[in-house]
């Protein structure tokens, strides 16, 4: 990401644009009070309408009464937002089943005796953009139903007390098409110990836009585990739910994982980082505030007045810049640093041009082997991993190619490399380095500051030019 360029320096204003804040974390909790007042064990019910508000039908495919009791289970941790929902049926009348011989019940029950019991659950995410919404990385169960095809959702802060949720679902199975757009509305009372929530779906692709479908749920906070189990036993017991179902059940509410056979994101990172949630699990920010001086400053300057010019700008830099740039940043650029200068060789015997222009592009060019002049993702994660540096976390390196490919086409050419090369300087004022394991490494090199800021002066200026 480029940060806007002040004429001291190549920075951004994290004053006005929190991405860029390190202080601010993307955790939900620290998005918006409201989200992390859904985290609980929640106890309701829930009744399903057709677009006139009238109670839908059981049929032969669904042979239930389009209400049920609701348990639900909320949890807020760090960047993920999970939610459980688990429904108890009641049975369907017997003059239902009397008139619809070829009815079966969905779990080998008795029609009109026994009760169903099914579940659901959604995984939402906040992401690096740290606003006031959550994305939907994947839903399980009886929120998807048969989809196969493309899955879209996000929940927005409407209010103080309401949450905005849309959703997009296909299915994409031949004869059996569909799809659905639901906008769902989540509205908490000022206590925080109820919430009511009213799905809406939309059928556009008629002459006019339909509504063939209406939910809606009332739900009250419940205070312990143990009460929320006995309400849900409670519901089965009443609705004589089938034994079998009740043991299928059970191994659900133990795990407390996935409500879904399939699909479920916390056997699978992947379906988290796809959708940019924010956990340290799925790598680091791309926004970053660089402290680099800008190099219109000092092009046009003498050696000499550039090192007073840079030791200003650093100084002035620090003193007006309110955070620093994330410990993770610097380690991989300490990493990748540390790298280069080991093989540039730069040790007690080193020539006081070590860090050249000249010396950096033979340094690209080695790194770029197929001589196209640019380094590839390939190319760079050969030279990462050879020598004494061995294997790279794909989340370092991505991470780490990230920073140095600032126009992020998916090369780095050798502005972007001798530009990078600019901001390890910290390693040869420490005269130290850690490897990937974290120990200290002294480099042993007697090449004064005010050489080495000569020749970063002169890299910077140079390659402006090439």
């Amino acid at each position: 990401m480029v940060c806007e360029e002040k004429w001291w320096s190549n920075k951004c204003d994290s004053n006005v644009d929190k991405r860029y804040d390190s202080t601010v974390t993307p955790d939900i909790s620290n998005l918006h009070p409201l989200f992390g007042a859904f985290e609980g064990l929640w106890f309701g019910r829930w009744v399903g309408y057709d677009g006139d508000l009238v109670e839908t039908k059981p049929d032969q495919w669904y042979p239930y009464p389009w209400h049920s009791v609701v348990a639900a289970n909320i949890t807020v941790d760090g960047t993920r937002f999970i939610h459980h929902d688990y429904f108890v049926y009641h049975p369907v009348s017997a003059d239902f089943c009397m008139s619809n011989v070829t009815t079966k019940s969905l779990d080998n029950g008795t029609c009109g005796v026994n009760g169903y019991f099914d579940f659901g659950s959604q995984y939402r995410v906040s992401t690096h953009e740290k606003r006031n919404e959550l994305i939907g990385a994947t839903s399980t169960g009886a929120f998807v139903g048969s989809a196969t095809g493309r899955f879209n959702q996000t929940t927005t802060v409407g209010n103080r007390n309401q949450l905005v949720d849309t959703w997009y679902l296909e299915d994409l199975q031949p004869g059996m098409e569909w799809e659905y757009y639901i906008t769902t509305t989540y509205t908490m009372n000022d206590a925080r110990t109820s919430y009511l929530v009213e799905a809406t779906h939309f059928d556009p692709f008629g002459e006019v836009v339909t509504i063939p479908k209406r939910d809606f749920y009332n739900m009250t906070r419940v205070d312990s585990v143990e009460e929320w189990r006995q309400l849900v036993g409670i519901s089965l017991d009443e609705n004589n739910v089938t034994e079998e179902t009740r043991s299928s059940m059970s191994t659900i509410f133990d795990t407390g994982d996935c409500t879904g056979m399939s699909g479920c994101p916390i056997d699978n990172p992947e379906l988290w980082c796809k959708v940019g949630d924010a956990s340290p699990q799925c790598g680091v920010t791309p926004y970053f505030e660089a402290t680099t001086v800008n190099a219109g400053l000092v092009g046009g300057l003498t050696a000499a007045l550039a090192v007073i010019v840079l030791g200003i700008a650093i100084f002035v830099m620090k003193k007006i810049q309110r955070g620093k740039v994330e410990d993770e940043k610097d380690r991989l650029r300490t990493l990748f640093g540390a790298h280069i200068i080991t093989s540039l060789g730069i040790g007690k015997d080193s020539p006081a041009d070590a860090l050249s222009v000249g010396a950096l592009q033979k340094e690209f060019g080695a790194i770029d082997v197929s001589g196209d002049g640019t380094i590839s993702k390939a190319e760079f994660k050969d030279f990462l991993t050879s020598g004494k540096m061995g294997e790279v976390p794909d989340s370092d390196f991505n991470a780490l190619f990230g920073i140095i490919d600032i126009d992020e086409s998916g090369e780095i050419d050798f502005v972007e490399f001798t530009t990078f090369m600019g901001q390890i300087r910290a390693i040869l004022e420490n005269n130290e380095f850690k490897d990937s394991s974290g120990q200290r490494h002294r480099l042993d090199t007697e090449i004064s500051m005010k050489q080495s800021s000569r020749n970063l002066i002169s890299m910077k200026q140079s390659s402006r030019n090439l």
